[in-house]
């Protein structure tokens, strides 16, 4: 194989060319100089001496161990710097690493927002060709003259400090917002209307409020009242099926089938009365709950044990429809986070406004629980598209207001979700 380095200039002695060797021609070996580059041919053909031999016979080197690591050393530190590599005993340049585009690979005009209502704008020059930047200076008034947006702004009382503005001035503003910008009959524009509301309450109330304050007004916003179909207890709760309670009832004497039995109020609390006579008392727990006397049924087992108490408790639970508002009120009320805040949002629950509306105003002992159902039920809420009712959960929750690069956060812009791929009102991921 032949042998190939490259060097640095003035790695070798001055001399242009080596000294002529007794026996061998003159160009056996040549030296190529250009600036900053040695590079020495490939060996010696078979039959002749090889160019170590050559130098160290020459007196060039007194030991070809000497010469040996004189030649590798020179091209090991070449080839450090230069780049160059050797492959098959041919020299070749490595290829540059690429080099870095430029962010701005054309010229282009920067604008920003300036103070005092101007559009500030630096238009494209040449340094290099001697153009001085330009800089100029636009009202937007004069750029929106006509236009929707320059109403809106105009008609916007700001700015919104204390000593310039009074607060009838922001709710007269809020109130024609909700008659003009709110759609009440979709569920995202009622949803909306119901932020201003909030925002007209707090003025009024000089930002003080407590949570029946805010339950009056989510019921009041409700179209209508859900009614929430009431279930019969579960056959399994009662402890025996619907076909053998049948069989306890008398028989016609005539058809042999079981009569309609019409019993009023006073017959079924006095048959309770008389299963309690004769101690039978689960028997008239049961039938207590067959004909929804839960007022009964719940205060004789408070009085028995534990168990039987839970399970008059669940049977009545069980009679109350999954999206019952007391659904949500009895399981929080047992220290739990209700059913409804981790499924709001779904047509099949219906509106969320009852479920929020019973939390705030009955809460519990403990604030953390409170908290945390308020949150998980926004969360459920943004999760299905509804940022507005997402924020208005956020608000009861006093959650505080993020940044928009912060993905992290809940809420960066009231009534907007900074979350998607089309953050601002006119994108259509908020409202104005």
């Amino acid at each position: 194989m032949g042998i190939g380095c490259a060097a640095p200039a003035g790695h070798f002695p001055a001399a242009a060319e080596p000294p002529s060797l007794p026996g061998s021609r003159k160009s056996a070996v040549s030296l190529a100089f250009e600036p900053g580059l040695c590079a020495l041919p490939p060996s010696q053909p078979s039959g002749q001496p090889s160019l170590l031999l050559q130098y160290q016979e020459s007196g060039l080197s007194s030991s070809s161990h000497e010469l040996s690591q004189y030649i590798r050393d020179g091209a090991d530190d070449y080839m450090a710097h230069s780049g160059l590599c050797v492959i098959a005993g041919e020299p070749s340049v490595s290829t540059p690493p690429p080099a870095v585009p430029l962010k701005f690979p054309q010229l282009h005009t920067a604008l920003c927002f300036g103070a005092g209502g101007h559009l500030v704008l630096v238009c494209p020059h040449h340094p290099a060709e001697g153009q001085l930047p330009r800089v100029e200076l636009h009202s937007l008034e004069a750029i929106l003259h006509g236009t929707e947006e320059l109403e809106e702004l105009q008609a916007f009382p700001g700015p919104l400090a204390r000593e310039d503005l009074h607060k009838v001035d922001v709710m007269t503003f809020c109130q024609q917002k909700i008659s003009t910008g709110c759609d009440l009959s979709t569920q995202r524009g009622r949803d909306s209307s119901l932020l201003w509301k909030l925002l007209v309450l707090l003025c009024r109330q000089n930002g003080s409020m407590v949570g029946s304050d805010t339950a009056e007004l989510l019921m009041q916003d409700c179209r209508r009242q859900d009614r929430y179909r009431r279930q019969e207890p579960a056959a399994n709760l009662l402890g025996m099926a619907d076909d053998e309670w049948a069989q306890r009832q008398p028989l016609d004497l005539i058809t042999g089938e079981l009569p309609p039995v019409v019993e009023t109020q006073a017959q079924i609390v006095e048959k309770f009365t008389k299963l309690l006579y004769y101690g039978r008392k689960k028997e008239a727990l049961v039938w207590a709950m067959r004909n929804q006397l839960w007022g009964h049924a719940l205060f004789l087992s408070s009085k028995m044990d534990p168990r039987t108490y839970s399970w008059v408790l669940t049977g009545f639970t069980s009679t109350l429809a999954t999206n019952d508002p007391l659904q949500t009120l009895f399981q929080l009320m047992s220290g739990r986070i209700p059913q409804a805040a981790l499924c709001c949002g779904d047509a099949t629950w219906g509106d969320w406004r009852p479920h929020l509306a019973v939390m705030l105003s009955n809460k519990v002992g403990d604030t953390e629980l409170n908290h945390r159902a308020i949150v998980t039920m926004g969360d459920a809420l943004a999760s299905k598209g509804a940022v507005e009712a997402a924020h208005f959960c956020y608000l009861m929750a006093d959650v505080p207001f993020g940044y928009f690069g912060a993905k992290a956060d809940r809420m960066a812009l009231l009534g907007s979700s900074h979350r998607g791929r089309c953050p601002w009102p006119w994108q259509g991921a908020g409202t104005r």
